[in-house]
């Protein structure tokens, strides 16, 4: 009768770490991700604006082309 008592303790114990492992985890890799971004969101973002400026700026001297209109004077002031 000890033996199934001391085996349910243990299973159930084994369940208990098991879950809290999980959750740990998981609330783990969130604040690992969330230290992450905050270290890399600024410079990410200025290289972003840049590309997406430059971007935009193609675009529209594109347009222009097409539409036979002169190019923009100073695509830099966008």
């Amino acid at each position: 009768m000890n033996v199934w008592v001391e085996t349910l303790v243990a299973l159930l114990s084994l369940i208990a770490l098991h879950l809290a492992l999980r959750r740990g985890g998981r609330e783990l890799g969130r604040g690992l991700v969330k230290g992450l971004f905050a270290v890399i969101r600024e410079p990410l973002r200025k290289s972003l604006t840049v590309y997406y400026r430059r971007k935009a700026i193609r675009q529209m001297q594109e347009e222009r082309r097409k539409q036979g209109l002169p190019p923009l004077e100073n695509p830099d002031t966008l």
